[in-house]
């Protein structure tokens, strides 16, 4: 024991204080641009306890893209609890909770949208299971409007994906500065196309 605490509940302090730090400085001053040194300057620690604790930096943006992930799927179910059941508006509340959240929380944008792009392999898989998070709750939601002879799951799950990557580059745009229109006008916009796409899957424009 040392300050009360034991050496593992030392380093799961020194991980929190380096996945706030990891997130705010990758988010704010980017990748690329911040060394091990820097997060250890911010965290009040030592190279050793960095390595210890995270691994290694690739390791620390994989952690905290993830948990940036999983506050935007937070918000987006925490919306879709109340919303309307039919397929249209259902969408509209899902989009409006999307984009809010990107907005009220530009770090989470910018570590989803431009600091986990193209970086090594770990990285590319943490920001695939973050995509199929983003899946997950879309189809988990959509399968109350199949009717009829749905397509096979992987269909669905590809058209899914498609969309959200389309719906992704709309958010890069709010991250990288002012894009020329608003939250509500994407999600506007984004409502009808999507709604549209989900229909020529054969879905019915209310659930059962």
């Amino acid at each position: 024991m040392y300050g009360g605490l034991s050496a593992s509940e030392r380093t799961q302090r020194r991980r929190d204080e380096l996945l706030r730090v990891g997130r705010e400085l990758f988010a704010d001053q980017g990748f690329s641009k911040t060394g091990v040194r820097d997060l250890c300057r911010a965290a009040k620690c030592s190279e050793r306890s960095f390595y210890d604790a995270c691994g290694s930096r690739e390791a620390l943006l994989c952690d905290v893209y993830l948990a940036a992930t999983d506050e935007v799927v937070a918000d987006i179910r925490g919306a879709m609890a109340d919303a309307p059941a039919e397929l249209l508006p259902r969408l509209r509340v899902g989009l409006d909770a999307f984009f809010q959240s990107i907005v009220r929380e530009p770090r989470n944008g910018r570590l989803i949208y431009v600091e986990a792009l193209g970086r090594a392999p770990e990285i590319e898989r943490a920001r695939r299971e973050g995509l199929g998070r983003f899946v997950a709750i879309v189809t988990d939601d959509l399968h109350h409007y199949l009717a009829g002879d749905p397509p096979p799951p992987h269909v669905l799950e590809a058209a899914v994906a498609a969309a959200i990557t389309a719906v992704g580059e709309i958010a890069y745009r709010f991250t990288d500065g002012d894009p020329g229109f608003t939250p509500a006008q994407a999600s506007e916009q984004l409502t009808v196309a999507l709604a549209g796409a989900g229909l020529a899957l054969g879905m019915r424009p209310s659930a059962d």
